[in-house]
């Protein structure tokens, strides 16, 4: 009852300070744009231009999108707290609190949203009566030995994903229109082979994925969480050294068309990476730290192959190498490759949405 009262109130508190930053937000715009030059005087210099660039061209959207998410995230746990159900949606809530941690607008709200992650982590799971329906969990996780032919299907897909690297660099990036066709060439080849080479896997997953989708989305959410302030932080700390906002492989992928820039984000890359990087190395390494390790650092390297300097190479593989230990924990934690399809999509989705509303503001 203690906990209800609190996460009421909390809610109401946050939403309330959110909704006054909104009554306020022209003159909270305008001391922040003032107080740009000294806030952030240590960082790298193209960082400040382009953060400063964002808020003058969004303007006191760039006070009130934040406030906005914070008021649907605090007003939903207000639902779920109304209903008794902080003990049951947990791994949901904790979810919501990582969300308004971020996007906090005021001191108020981010402060109450670290203590409602804190309450929120240290609650014991409640114990189920025993008269009650046995809650869902995850399938359990078995040990496989592959054969030979599916030994060989891996191999078959990571050296045609490898080759891109080979052909990339002998056709000319002065002719737009052949290496375009090259690229959607192979992009559809890959997909194919994908899906005709791992089919077995990947629709068994999709079957077990859809019957206990609940439970799977109870497991992913908090890690999720987590996932994403650490690829924040860690990225955060490489921009600072590189003294680099974007990396080249993000320059690269933000001149795509809109459409393409949709396909391949959300539904080629999922599908096809998750298989490359985590379902055909799972086949060759049964460690699970080993495997963590190798898919990440291997993850992270593919996202700076294209960087210009050694101190990029490593400060890029860094934040990408993160994501993909988390993606590889995801799978030895699952040995289900379309939950991580799923979860690597959903991130696609969102960082290529944050990197519309940049390019639109901007």
């Amino acid at each position: 009852m203690k906990k209800k009262i609190y996460f009421i109130i909390s809610a109401i508190l946050q939403m309330i300070s959110s909704v006054y930053l909104i009554s306020k937000a022209d003159t909270v715009y305008s001391n922040t744009l003032s107080s740009m030059e000294k806030v952030y005087s240590s960082f790298p210099v193209e960082f400040q231009n382009r953060l400063l660039d964002m808020m003058n061209n969004s303007g006191i959207y760039f006070i009130l999108v934040p406030a906005i998410i914070c008021i649907i995230a605090n007003a939903i746990i207000l639902i779920l707290a109304f209903g008794n159900y902080i003990e049951k949606r947990r791994a949901f809530l904790i979810f919501l609190s990582i969300i308004c941690i971020i996007f906090g607008s005021t001191t108020v709200s981010t402060i109450l949203a670290i203590v409602n992650f804190v309450i929120l982590l240290s609650m014991k799971k409640i114990s189920e009566p025993d008269n009650k329906k046995e809650k869902k969990k995850i399938p359990e996780v078995k040990k496989v030995k592959y054969n030979n032919n599916e030994l060989w299907s891996s191999i078959i897909i990571v050296l045609v994903y490898f080759s891109q690297f080979v052909w990339g660099n002998m056709i000319s990036k002065d002719n737009i229109l052949i290496s375009t066709l090259v690229s959607i060439c192979f992009y559809v080849l890959m997909f194919i082979l994908v899906i005709v080479l791992f089919n077995d896997k990947i629709f068994n997953d999709f079957k077990k994925l859809k019957k206990n989708f609940s439970a799977y989305l109870e497991y992913d959410l908090p890690k999720y969480g987590f996932m994403f302030i650490s690829f924040i932080i860690v990225n955060f700390l490489c921009i600072i050294v590189t003294k680099n906002a974007t990396s080249v492989n993000q320059e690269a992928v933000e001149k795509l068309p809109k459409i393409m820039l949709l396909i391949l984000s959300v539904f080629w890359a999922p599908i096809v990476e998750e298989v490359v990087f985590r379902g055909t190395i799972r086949r060759f390494i049964n460690n699970n730290w080993i495997f963590i390790i190798t898919s990440s650092l291997i993850f992270g390297f593919m996202h700076a192959i294209n960087e210009y300097s050694l101190i990029d190479v490593i400060m890029t593989t860094l934040p990408y190498g993160v994501l993909g230990g988390f993606l590889a924990y995801f799978y030895t934690k699952t040995d289900n490759i379309a939950n991580n399809m799923m979860i690597h999509g959903i991130w696609n989705f969102f960082a290529m949405i944050m990197s519309l509303l940049v390019s639109i503001i901007m």
